[in-house]
Order: C-alpha cells, then sequence, then structure tokens
C-alpha cells in the first residue's frame, strides 16, 4: 500500500491522511513487534549510545531500520522540504549581499545593499502594521546548544501569538523578510546560516540586531534578532535580558 498524494487544504483531506497513516503505523508496529518477540528469545548484544545509562541492541538498530524502511516505502511523498543554498557576502563584517534558494519550491530570495529585496525578482517587504510582540508570528531555532532551551523561558514564549519552528535559519528569516512571518530569532547559529539572511531582511524594511541590541554586530557571535520593527525588537531584547 502507498498512500495517494492528498491535497491537506480541506478537512477531509487531514482526515483522509490520519486513516491513511494510522493504518500502515498499525501494520508497521504489528510487524517491527514480530521481530522484536523473535529477538527477545534469543542472546542479545547490549551497547551503550549517549552514556552507560542509554543502552542499545542490535534489535533496538534492526527495528528502527526497518520502521524507516517501510515509512519511506508507504509515504514516499512525505518530505519536509525547508532547505536552501544560501550566499552571502560581508564587507568589513557587515552583510552586503545575499541570495538564499529553495530547489524545491524554486523560491529565490536575493537582495543587495541600496537595491532592495526580492523573492524570484519581485519586490518584497517585512509586514507591516505589527508593533507588538503579542502580534507576531515568529520563527526560532533551537541548535545543538541545548542550554538555549533550558534557559527559554515558558512564559516568554506565550507573550508571542505564536511561534515556528522549520529548520532552516536562512529560510526562516527570508520568510520574515517577505512578511509570511513577522520575525526571526536564533542563538548559537552559524555565521554562514545567516550572512546573506540580514542583507535581505534588511533591504527589505526589517529591523535585524544582536540580543544586544546591537545593529552592526558581528555574524561569529551567532545570535540574531530579525523582525519588521524596533519596537518588537526592544521587547524582545527586554525578555532576553
Amino acid at each position: 500500500m502507498v498512500a495517494e498524494t492528498v491535497d491537506l487544504s480541506s478537512n477531509n483531506a487531514l482526515k483522509h491522511l490520519s486513516v491513511e497513516c494510522l493504518k500502515a503505523a498499525k501494520e508497521i508496529a504489528a510487524e517491527a513487534g514480530k521481530m522484536s518477540a523473535t529477538a527477545f528469545r534469543q542472546p542479545k548484544r547490549v551497547e551503550s549510545k549517549t552514556c552507560a545509562q542509554d543502552l542499545v541492541t542490535e534489535t533496538d538498530r534492526a527495528i528502527e531500520a526497518f520502521i524507516e524502511e517501510r515509512l519511506r516505502k508507504e509515504f514516499p511523498g512525505h518530505k519536509l522540504p525547508n532547505f536552501c543554498i544560501a550566499i552571502g557576502l560581508a564587507i568589513d563584517k557587515i552583510p552586503a549581499l545575499g541570495v538564499v534558494f529553495n530547489p524545491i519550491t524554486n523560491e529565490m530570495f536575493s537582495a543587495a545593499t541600496g537595491y532592495g529585496a526580492f523573492l524570484n525578482d519581485q519586490p518584497i517587504s517585512v509586514s507591516r502594521g505589527v508593533a507588538s510582540l503579542s502580534q507576531c508570528l515568529l520563527i526560532t531555532e533551537f541548535t545543538t546548544n541545548y542550554e538555549e532551551i533550558e534557559n527559554a523561558s515558558r512564559d516568554n514564549l506565550l507573550l508571542m501569538r505564536h511561534i515556528r519552528m522549520m529548520g532552516s535559519a536562512a529560510l526562516g528569516m527570508c520568510y520574515s523578510a517577505c512578511g509570511r512571518v513577522d520575525g526571526f530569532l536564533v542563538k548559537g547559529i552559524k555565521c554562514w546560516d545567516i550572512c546573506a539572511a540580514v542583507a535581505i531582511v534588511r533591504e527589505a524594511g526589517g529591523h535585524v540586531t544582536d540580543y544586544d541590541g546591537k545593529d552592526v554586530f558581528d555574524l561569529y557571535k551567532g545570535e540574531v534578532i530579525s523582525v519588521s520593527c524596533k519596537a518588537v525588537a526592544d521587547e524582545i531584547i527586554h525578555l532576553l535580558q
């Protein structure tokens, strides 16, 4: 059984997809269970993963590989197209040019200082009319610095209207540049992940700073706030102090 491509624009389509996924999950779980039951009666080789308390057997790995293979076969169209090619130029550490291209959606964001920002050669602008954090839809990313997750206050996150994660800092910032979202923030990111997008957001009329509120900052710090206006940036910076 291979699930057909489904238009998810309606509730009926979502229900249809849920039924297909549930049926496949039950079948795969039953087959994986047989593998596990068979292995239970046989000698085991146990290894540690991340620490002495984090154990894994060869059966764990075999079942994981089996489930992944089956899911790919059942739902070959289920992929997340949130990745891109990003090329940026910084002059004296200030982003001056940027190109961000998503080859799956065929969207190319581009900008150069003084020339404006564009999506597929059409001018773009950040969202207007958003004056406070409570009105904002923001994108963020939690990097491999898990301390940032622990320090992220749940109360602070609730002050935003909505928050999303999409897996690409460059695309997240470009979405704020064209008004799809109201802003983006991240800490612990690499400079090459944000250089191009900083130039694009600024040319789209956005406000870009580091976590200290500096407009001119070292990209190697790996932190950026990219929003539609300074008022929202100030609110975020206050919460981060």
